[in-house]
């Protein structure tokens, strides 16, 4: 059960949980009817928790150096294996429903889940970090929308105005780990930011 426990808190839930509602509004709006709708949600969520897997797994060094006793893997509650095979298997799992939906669904999520990817495997540290998080929220709702036939673009407008809360959420993320990212080297864009300008 302390297993349970311990990969449930390494998947992020909070943010994998906000972003999936964040989609699944959007599409229940779309297309309330249709395999989309009853897939959409499982599919994002599933993807959302491989990006919680994956970085946990790839900040295990860096949260044990910096004393995160607040983290399963650094506090010794789950490997870093464990929490790699996880992350694969919901990301497999996150690309199979959204193939089931469409196949302009699976390429949209392989962009939001793709560059979240990318930012835990080494963009984190780099002024990259932002693009990273605009990429990731930007396409969310062509996601919803390529639930629909035809598979239409949203506005440009709603697009813009989901990677601009991609963005500002970038930004307040950092914001608690500050001192211990400015300890362990990360200088990702709001790092960058803060150490410049306050």
């Amino acid at each position: 059960m302390n297993r349970v426990r311990a990969l449930i808190i390494a998947s992020h839930p909070g943010p994998s949980l906000a972003i999936t509602a964040m989609a699944t509004l959007l599409a229940a709006e779309a297309a309330p009817h249709g395999i989309g709708p009853v897939l959409t949600a499982p599919a994002m969520l599933a993807g959302q928790l491989s990006v919680g897997w994956s970085n946990d797994a790839c900040d295990a060094r860096r949260d044990a150096a910096a004393g995160r006793t607040d983290k399963p893997i650094a506090a010794g509650a789950i490997s870093v294996r464990a929490v790699w095979i996880a992350a694969f298997v919901s990301l497999l799992a996150g690309l199979a429903m959204a193939l089931a939906i469409s196949v302009p669904t699976l390429l949209i999520l392989i962009v939001v889940i793709g560059a979240a990817w990318a930012y835990n495997l080494g963009l984190k540290s780099t002024a990259w970090s932002g693009l990273m998080y605009v990429a990731g929220f930007g396409p969310i709702p062509a996601y919803a929308a390529s639930t629909l036939p035809g598979h239409p673009a949203p506005r440009w407008s709603v697009t813009a105005a989901a990677a601009l809360v991609g963005l500002g959420a970038h930004f307040a993320n950092v914001l608690p780990d500050l001192a211990g990212d400015q300890a362990t080297g990360v200088k990702g864009l709001p790092q960058q930011v803060a150490a410049r300008w306050g």
